[in-house]
């Protein structure tokens, strides 16, 4: 090989030939290519010398006719050459959807409203509405029903906008975007819960695009869910928001007590004091779902068969009762989700201050105390350092407004929830 002698040759000026010979004899050439020398060397003195003054000049002098460094490959006399290791194949990530809990059906969501019937409609003709936007407020069953379509229908795709985000994330990282992109596109129905997870997102929202794109294109259902309608989603690009206004938005209203009453009663075995005590300290389908199955267990483990009466509901539940107390809201809770509403500053929301921009939250927080936790009007305005008529007036302003205010009313009431 022209390029080890030439090598070798600067060796010998460097070091002097006599004092270089014996080591250079025992560098034998096995095979080389462009790119490659491969040096069995005689035993471990030379392997030595090698490293300690012939190495470090490889870089510089050993280079091929193009310019490129040459790569030694040493092994030593009557040992053979490490056989080199296969590459470990990459291991193949699997993008799962969310577990989708059985016992979340069409028939166990008690409501009087139009989207579960047109969800069932759509597992018969997909095409007939897309994409389908649900919208409701926390608790109102958009989870229940996303499940329940999952659930009625083979390759159907359920994910929690996290979960998408963490996939897409993963396969950025990864380099895995075709394994994705493979998983996500070869699906009967995508369903994606609380879609507001993707604000400012950008990369996540950018893959949603695509996703979307593809799906829509080619027939595949796709249903999302929200707390806000399409129009009030913030941090979501307008692009993905003008895509969720092209097929249908359905409104979920949260159940009534008579659907939770009836909820709980398809669920558990209960004396009728004992299903108003439950609806009474869980007044919420999340809240609900949490008690149901803590009845269940509970009760499957102290081996109840009889229907529970109030005191033992009461004995069941007496922590997650305890808990619920602990969360409960307190004026300053209120009055921090108004100021944020309004991005002003609680302190001048209790202030003196008669600005429009204080006033109105100033009124609306009087409202929620008032209608959330039942206080007095009197103890109301010592929090506002007002008087009770302040006060009483504050809540029927809002009450004549409600029709005005009803938007900001009702993003309140979902950071309270």
């Amino acid at each position: 090989m022209k390029a080890w002698n030439q090598f070798c040759e600067s060796i010998n000026d460097k070091f002097g030939r006599d004092a270089c010979r014996p080591w250079l004899s025992g560098c034998k050439v096995i095979k080389f290519d462009a790119r490659n020398l491969y040096l069995e060397l005689r035993d471990a003195f030379v392997r030595q010398w090698f490293d300690q003054y012939i190495r470090p000049l490889l870089n510089d002098k050993l280079r091929s006719e193009s310019g490129h460094a040459i790569k030694v490959h040493i092994t030593l006399a009557g040992l053979a050459p490490k056989e080199q290791s296969k590459p470990t194949p990459k291991p193949t990530f699997k993008y799962l959807p969310d577990l989708t809990p059985s016992e979340m059906s069409f028939d166990t969501f008690i409501s009087d409203s139009i989207a579960p019937k047109l969800l069932k409609e759509l597992l018969e003709n997909q095409t007939q509405f897309n994409p389908v936007f649900l919208y409701g407020l926390p608790g109102s069953g958009k989870t229940h029903l996303l499940t329940a379509f999952a659930n009625a229908m083979k390759g159907a795709f359920y994910v929690h906008a996290q979960t998408f985000t963490e996939h897409v994330v993963n396969a950025m990282r990864t380099s895995d975007m075709d394994n994705f992109r493979n998983t996500y596109r070869n699906i009967k129905a995508l369903l994606v819960d609380d879609i507001s997870i993707l604000k400012g997102r950008s990369a996540t929202q950018e893959e949603f695009f695509h996703t979307f794109n593809a799906l829509h294109t080619a027939g595949v259902q796709i249903i999302v869910t929200s707390r806000q309608l399409p129009q009030e989603l913030m941090g979501i690009e307008k692009r993905l928001i003008s895509r969720f206004e092209w097929g249908l938005t359905l409104t979920i209203e949260p159940p009534t007590q008579t659907e939770l009453s009836q909820i709980l009663s398809s669920r558990v075995d209960l004396c009728d004091d004992a299903n108003s005590y439950v609806i009474k300290h869980f007044d919420t389908s999340s809240k609900l779902a949490k008690a149901i199955e803590a009845l269940h267990l509970r009760a499957h483990m102290e081996n109840i068969t009889a229907p529970l009466t109030e005191l033992k509901v009461a004995q069941l539940l007496s922590d997650l009762i305890e808990q619920q107390k602990k969360t409960m809201l307190a004026p300053q809770t209120i009055v921090k989700a108004v100021a944020d509403h309004f991005e002003i500053r609680s302190e001048d929301l209790l202030g003196r201050s008669q600005s429009k921009e204080c006033t109105l939250p100033r009124q609306i927080a009087m409202f929620f105390i008032r209608n959330k936790l039942k206080m007095p009007y009197s103890k109301i305005g010592e929090h506002f350092d007002r008087d009770h008529s302040t006060v009483m007036a504050s809540c029927k302003s809002i009450e004549k407004q409600k029709d005005t205010v009803a938007r900001a009313l009702e993003k309140i009431e979902i950071k309270l929830l």
